[in-house]
């Protein structure tokens, strides 16, 4: 059927097998509401302008699709099902717009082949027809609340108002009497004079459409939820009344991984596998620069950005999302290095946790309309409800960029799959003007989840860690920018602590691992802004790293609460559990976890990971300290989504954010323990490897009771050399190396130089450097590593053997000659011909 031939019997034929079946569709409990045929008529007049309302969006559309209206759209029509989803709307209920997606489906629309219709919006106009009309049905007014549902459907203010006329129009002409319909005009013939009639259809010009301050005060808005640096991480000694911006410490985000010739885009050097095999060899041979997460962002209209926890995903989000809305504003200085000038998208950020909060409470099953919902629901939070027709306007007619952030935040397996293949991807597809960036850590999105979307339409790329520049620009920012102004300090005196803060990160392996992380670089950062330095102590610099993560834990609930909530007191203070009481659970998990991982002989990359940590490992541990069930799903509930000291991986797994903290805390449990020399010492002599960090951060952490740090080590090594009860073996010499390191880690000499009277201190001291000169010389065999490793460890210690070191009263080399050198004529250095620059030396040692 041609499109002009679209009138009268076509019309009333759709509306007609319609109406005829959703009213069949209605469900008994409606029926004492009912009016008879006076309701029957007023359900027909209500579908009447839905189809009119349809057929002008198709039509706009689609017009030349014949198919769709021979076949398709009349077997549609005819549907039981789709009467009864439309029979949802007496029953007060919005359509369920994927369910009618499905039946179109089902009646042959395939949206690849019919590029051109957008059907989820024409049947959003057929829902908006329908419940405009019946507005006007007096019969209908105590069956359905109309203007409610009509509210809910968030239709544009110009498509509102193209409706209101279409159902004007059918008050004063029949359906049959519609000659042909267009996006603007509805052509209708006079039944009395004969004349055909061209009613035109536009929306209201001119002001008024839109407050003037829509714009400005919805990007207000969004800068109070973005851009509010969290300055958790800092002591309270530190804190001021005023608010930074998060762009103050921003460090560019790299992709890992990603690399482009200078000739090739963003978008060439991200496109899937198969695509990057075809370029030319010129390219993959040329130099390749790394690609940040920012312009990856401006050059992709989709984008799946996966990264650790704390590794800056939503502080990307937030800061591309302030960003551009400052720079929609008319706010100098914020210019994004990676995207092109005039590029500022209007920005939108979903939190996709509470967005699925959002979906359970008001029982939605996630569709693009949905979406819709939620973000006049949020305006309406943020005080800027006003800004939502504006809002979607703008991202309907202009495109816009939407985050949505933290996939992974969503516990439910169900729920993800909901939001993401229903919401998500739907929103997508209906709004391909928007650009659209999904968020989330890699355990939530493996090649294998149900949920994954499609890789052609949506790369997905990882953040990389911290390169050394990375860390050196952070280290900048945060001392000129957050520490400096808070200490009074000059630019000098800024550069010059982050220098040192710098050098110091780079030059320690243990402290360069940390700091790929932002989230423990900044509380790196911290720590050493306090005190100038970083503690020399590690387990010291770990327990302060610790108790900063514990903080974030307290504080994050105050932080995260949602402007107009009310926090209960009691749920301040990490909801009632006091800090150390956490910290005992997690140190008995840590040691469980390590002493686990131990004896899994774990070795090689994964002997720089963490421990996994079962849900019902952690869950039994926490209800046996708090003697609540209830209490444990709170505090699981809240790490599951909070980058902590224990990190959710998925939902039924765990983790500290590096193994450093697990050996940190499971110290910590064996201090606590009667036993806990005995059962260390015990680890380390069976796996020292495994178990040697743990040993040094034990003692560590007792650094100022150097008594515990003496009973430690005479339980490492109770006996002389040359002991019956210890014979030297490799064993042993491991056991001596890991003493001393625990002697020197811990300024054990100090407290030597304090007894007046060689006792304890100076006893195991002593001993402990007779080992290793013991493994230097002895007869069995030793690894040669070994033996260096000894030497080193005594040479740090103090190296009391005749002829080594230094005369104190000379400052020279202490040599002790075994024997007199006989006399005669000894020659020293070789000739010219095998170096240019020595000649040979004559020495004559007379008699």
């Amino acid at each position: 059927m041609a499109i002009e031939n679209l009138f009268g019997d076509y019309l009333v034929n759709l509306a007609a097998e319609l109406s005829a079946h959703v009213l069949a569709a209605v469900p008994g409990w409606v029926q004492p509401a009912w009016a008879g045929e006076e309701t029957d008529t007023a359900v027909r007049r209500c579908l009447d302008a839905g189809i009119a309302a349809f057929v002008r969006r198709a039509n706009a559309d689609a017009s030349a699709y014949t198919e769709l209206w021979d076949l398709i759209f009349p077997r549609f029509f005819h549907d039981e099902a789709v009467a009864a989803q439309v029979a949802r709307l007496l029953e007060g209920q919005n359509l369920n717009h994927r369910a009618l997606q499905f039946m179109a489906a089902q009646a042959g629309y395939q949206p690849e082949r019919f590029p051109a219709l957008d059907f989820g919006a024409a049947m959003q106009e057929f829902e908006g027809a329908f419940l405009t009309q019946a507005t006007h049905e007096p019969a209908l007014q105590g069956l359905i609340q109309a203007s409610q549902l009509l509210q809910q459907t968030q239709l544009l203010a110009d498509t509102q108002a193209i409706l209101e006329q279409i159902v004007a129009l059918l008050q004063e002409v029949a359906l049959q009497d519609i000659t042909g319909i267009t996006a603007d005009s509805i052509t209708a013939t006079n039944v009395v004079s004969g004349t055909q009639i061209v009613y035109q259809l536009a929306p209201p010009t001119g002001p008024g459409r839109f407050p003037d301050h829509w714009e400005s005060h919805y990007l207000q808005a969004l800068l109070t939820q973005c851009d509010r640096l969290d300055m958790t991480p800092l002591a309270a000694s530190e804190a001021t009344t005023e608010t930074l911006s998060i762009a103050a410490v921003f460090t560019t985000l790299y992709l890992d991984g990603a690399t482009r010739s200078a000739d090739e885009t963003v978008v060439e050097a991200l496109s899937p596998a198969p695509h990057r095999e075809k370029r030319v060899p010129e390219r993959r041979e040329a130099a390749q620069h790394p690609i940040t997460a920012s312009e990856a962002i401006a050059a992709l209209p989709r984008l799946v950005i996966l990264g650790q926890p704390g590794g800056g995903k939503s502080t990307l989000v937030n800061y591309l999302a302030a960003q551009l809305a400052r720079q929609r504003l008319g706010e100098t200085d914020t210019a994004l290095p990676d995207w092109a000038e005039g590029q500022a998208p209007l920005p939108v950020r979903i939190i996709l946790r509470r967005f699925a909060e959002w979906l359970a409470a008001e029982k939605r099953r996630g569709t693009a309309g949905d979406v819709w919902d939620y973000l006049a629901y949020l305006l309406g939070r943020w005080g800027c409800g006003d800004s939502f027709a504006g809002l979607r306007h703008t991202l309907i007619e202009s495109g816009g960029l939407v985050f949505f952030d933290g996939l992974d935040e969503i516990r439910d397996a169900a729920a993800r799959q909901m939001i993401i293949k229903g919401a998500v991807t739907d929103f997508a597809d209906t709004e391909k003007q928007c650009q659209v960036v999904v968020t989330s850590r890699p355990y939530a999105y493996t090649d294998k989840a149900k949920w994954r979307l499609p890789a052609d339409r949506f790369p997905v790329v990882t953040l990389a860690p911290f390169a050394d520049e990375q860390i050196t620009a952070f280290n900048e920012a945060w001392y000129t920018r957050v520490m400096g102004p808070r200490r009074g300090w000059d630019a000098a005196q800024c550069q010059q602590r982050a220098g040192v803060l710098t050098q110091t990160l780079l030059a320690l392996p243990h402290l360069r691992r940390l700091a790929a992380s932002p989230l423990l670089l900044t509380l790196i950062a911290q720590v050493h802004g306090q005190g100038g330095a970083l503690p020399d102590n590690r387990a010291d610099l770990y327990r302060q790293m610790v108790e900063l993560l514990l903080s974030r834990w307290e504080n994050r609930i105050v932080l995260d609460a949602r402007p107009g909530d009310d926090v209960p007191a009691e749920d301040v203070l990490w909801l009632g559990v006091p800090t150390e009481y956490l910290q005992d659970v997690l140190a008995q998990v840590a040691y469980n976890a390590h002493q686990r991982q131990g004896e899994e002989a774990i070795r090689g990359d994964d002997a720089e990971q963490a421990a996994e940590i079962s849900r019902a490992e952690l869950k039994l541990a926490l209800v046996e300290r708090f003697d609540s069930g209830e209490k444990a799903e709170q505090i699981m509930a809240f790490i599951q989504h909070r980058a902590g000291l224990l990190l959710a991986q998925d939902e039924n797994t765990y983790t500290f954010p590096h193994r450093t903290y697990q050996e940190y805390l499971a110290a910590q449990h064996l201090l606590r323990q009667s036993d806990g020399q005995e059962q260390l010492c015990a680890r380390v002599k069976a796996q020292p490897d495994w178990w040697r960090e743990l040993f040094l951060l034990s003692a560590g952490s007792s650094m100022k009771t150097p008594k515990y740090v003496q009973d430690l080590v005479n339980t490492l090594l109770p006996f002389d050399p040359g002991h019956q009860e210890q014979p030297l073996t490799a064993d042993v010499a491991v056991w001596a190396s890991i003493a001393a390191q625990t002697l020197w880690e811990t300024n054990f000499s100090y407290h030597v130089a304090q007894e007046k009277l060689p006792g304890g201190f100076t006893a195991v001291y002593r001993r402990v450097q007779a080992w290793l000169k013991a493994v230097m010389v002895a007869d069995v065999l030793l690894p040669t590593a070994g033996r260096a490793e000894a030497g080193q460890w005594l040479a740090r210690l103090g190296d009391d053997r005749p002829g080594v070191g230094v005369n104190r009263e000379t400052g020279l080399p202490e040599i002790v000659w075994s024997a007199e050198i006989p006399a005669g004529v000894y020659t020293i250095g070789d000739n010219k011909s095998k170096y240019d620059d020595e000649n040979p030396a004559i020495l004559n040692v007379p008699q």
